[in-house]
C-alpha cells in the first residue's frame, strides 16, 4: 500500500484545498431530501449520512422505500471551523486545518 506523504493532499477529485482550507462537494442521490442529510464532526473525522425515501399509492395499495448512504473521512489533523450547506443536491462541506493529531 502506498502512503501519501502529505496528508493535506486530495484524496478524491470532489477535495479542493486552498492554504488551509478544505472544500469538499458531494452530488447526493436524487430524490434525497435535504433535511435527510446528516453530517457530524469529530476532532479529525466527519461523517455524512443521508436517506432517500420513496412513496406511491396506486389501486388503494401504498408502496414506500427507503435507502440509506454513508460516508466517513478521517485526517491526521484536526477539523476546525466545519460548515456544511445542501443545494440543488449538492452537500458543500469545508472546513479548516487544525493542529496535527
Amino acid at each position: 500500500m502506498m502512503r501519501r506523504k502529505n496528508f493535506f493532499e486530495p484524496l478524491f477529485e470532489n477535495e479542493k484545498f486552498e492554504n488551509d482550507k478544505m472544500n469538499i462537494t458531494f452530488n447526493l442521490p436524487e430524490g434525497v431530501d435535504p433535511n435527510n442529510v446528516e453530517i457530524k464532526h469529530e476532532k479529525n473525522a466527519y461523517h455524512m449520512k443521508y436517506k432517500t425515501e420513496t412513496k406511491d399509492e396506486k389501486d388503494g395499495v401504498s408502496f414506500s422505500s427507503s435507502s440509506y448512504g454513508y460516508f466517513s473521512r478521517s485526517f491526521p489533523f484536526e477539523i476546525k471551523n466545519p460548515h456544511a450547506e445542501v443545494k440543488e443536491n449538492k452537500l458543500f462541506f469545508s472546513f479548516d486545518r487544525g493542529e496535527d493529531t
